[in-house]
């Protein structure tokens, strides 16, 4: 199990930081029992009143620590180190630090009085408490996993509705101004080219085989081609930007479809 504990700390210096020119952390924490944890914070280092001075002063100052878990953990293993420090300097006179610690071990469980008595009576059936420990942890590695997993699953429905409504509005958009102009055409490459990227992003989420996946998003390119073609028309005649969305449609389709054929060669080896 990892566990972070965080602590901000404002140290107030005798005269204005103009450079902090050296900075160091050490800490002497320790576990006095299975769920405290006590020692000191010392911040030493150098620093100058004004960038353009010459003249360093030495600054050292202690923190007393003093950590209360919720967790009880198992002594012989855990361990308690830095794993982030930072600072700044705030009103010219102030060392603001942040300061992460993390702790990192195996939680223990506290037998219940019930399995204490049934030791007692068949201790050949009773699980040891370095076993409930092991299962305990793998119960919450599992369940870290599956909430990971969940959070996950959200972000990526999430950018799959941001990329849905970004479509949206810029092919909405040009199919209003290609609709004022009368350029009809031009808006049926428009809605075309929506709903195509549209269909391209469902694939995306839905489809689990890679190589059907990738062959299904060529061929999508391919049919896109035809509404790039029409989407960057002037007057029904073709311009630049109907051949660079053509030729971009083109080379997405031959990667995508160069990726399936790789994939397929994989499979095969």
């Amino acid at each position: 199990m990892k566990k972070i504990v965080s602590f901000e700390k404002e140290l107030d210096f005798p005269s204005m930081i103009g450079e902090i020119t050296s900075i160091a952390l050490d800490n002497n924490l320790d576990f006095i029992d299975q769920n405290t944890i006590t020692g000191t914070f010392t911040i030493s280092g150098s620093y100058k009143m004004t960038e353009a001075s010459t003249l360093e002063e030495s600054f050292k100052y202690e923190i007393p620590v003093d950590i209360t878990l919720v967790e009880t953990f198992d002594l012989s293993s855990v361990k308690v180190t830095i794993d982030n420090f930072n600072y700044e300097v705030i009103n010219d006179d102030v060392l603001k630090c942040n300061i992460d610690v993390l702790i990192d071990g195996i939680e223990e469980i506290i037998l219940e009085e019930e399995l204490i008595d049934n030791t007692e009576k068949n201790p050949d059936e009773v699980i040891s408490t370095e076993e409930l420990n092991l299962i305990s942890y793998a119960w919450k590695s599992g369940m870290l996993n599956m909430i990971e997993n969940d959070l996950g699953h959200k972000k990526t429905k999430k950018l799959l509705l941001e990329a849905r409504t970004l479509l949206f509005i810029i092919w909405g958009a040009l199919s209003v101004i290609h609709y004022k102009n009368q350029q009809y055409l031009n808006i049926l490459g428009d809605v075309s080219t929506c709903v195509l990227f549209n269909i391209i992003l469902s694939i995306n989420k839905k489809e689990q085989d890679e190589v059907l996946k990738y062959e299904k998003i060529s061929y999508i390119y391919k049919w896109l081609m035809s509404s790039g073609l029409l989407t960057g028309l002037s007057q029904n005649q073709i311009t630049m930007p109907s051949i660079v969305l053509v030729s971009m449609y083109y080379i997405a389709s031959k990667l995508t479809g160069w990726y399936a054929e790789n994939e397929k060669i994989k499979r095969i080896k």
